[in-house]
């Protein structure tokens, strides 16, 4: 491997870092270089330098940080330097705060953004409502709240995305992230009575578990989703499915066992 693809991919892997910590620090103001060195599992000294190029990071140091962060398959790539993936880019989130995710919390907000990367789509009221399978007035207010939240914009009679995707707060209880999960479960139950077995999946695996693994689980589980993304992203996009995936305790735990 020449030493020009060593610099290149150096500088991706400190580009994702300072990606992430940006990416945390617009979802919390308050979230400082310290918080991201410790989320990381580094000393504050350590980040700084490597954020500033002035230090390497070795391959201990890549996959924990990776582990850490809950990098999906492309970015932990960019961080192991991995010569496969060494051309791919890096994603723009979006993080909602709480106020407005409340504020599109309906699940149709999110299949519009989905329609939006689809190869046909098209900025007609009349043609998203029929895709959607709701009225064009309806189209019209989650356009319109999109817009409000800056998640999309409109640019010479085009929407637009402001970044990929959006996201929300991870492994923190809320109500509000629950409210839209229910909603989720109760689209999944009438597709269940309704769809082709040729146009849906359900599959469920109840199994026995150490407690201990639900961390390591759980960060599979987010990579799955990201791996499924990517390979979305091949043939001709015309329709938008909702992947869900629930995990979830069947046995109570024991009394004085630690949560």
């Amino acid at each position: 491997m020449t030493s020009a693809i060593l610099l290149a991919m150096s500088k991706k892997a400190i580009a994702l870092l300072q990606h992430k910590f940006n990416e945390s620090k617009a979802a919390n103001p308050q979230f400082s270089l310290r918080s991201f060195a410790q989320r990381c599992g580094l000393s504050p000294g350590s980040m700084s330098e490597i954020l500033n190029g002035k230090r390497g990071i070795s391959d201990k140091q890549s996959s924990k940080i990776a582990t850490n962060l809950k990098l999906n398959p492309t970015e932990r790539a960019l961080l192991v330097n991995d010569p496969i993936e060494i051309s791919a880019g890096i994603r723009k989130v979006s993080f909602l705060s709480r106020n407005h995710f409340f504020y599109i919390t309906e699940g149709i907000h999110f299949d519009f953004l989905a329609l939006m990367d689809t190869d046909d789509f098209v900025y007609d009221l009349h043609w998203l409502a029929d895709k959607l399978g709701t009225a064009p007035e309806r189209v019209q207010k989650v356009i319109t709240r999109l817009k409000d939240i800056h998640v999309i914009t409109e640019n010479e009679g085009t929407l637009e995305k402001v970044k990929d995707h959006v996201s929300t707060t991870d492994d923190i209880t809320d109500e509000v992230i629950q409210l839209a999960h229910a909603d989720t479960l109760r689209l999944a139950k009438e597709s269940l009575f309704r769809d082709s077995i040729h146009d849906r999946d359900f599959t469920s695996i109840c199994l026995p578990l150490d407690p201990a693994l639900i961390k390591q689980v759980k960060e599979k589980i987010r990579n799955f989703h990201m791996e499924i993304r990517e390979l979305t992203r091949q043939g001709t996009k015309t329709e938008v499915y909702e992947l869900a995936m629930q995990f979830f305790p069947k046995t109570k735990k024991k009394k004085g066992v630690r949560k």
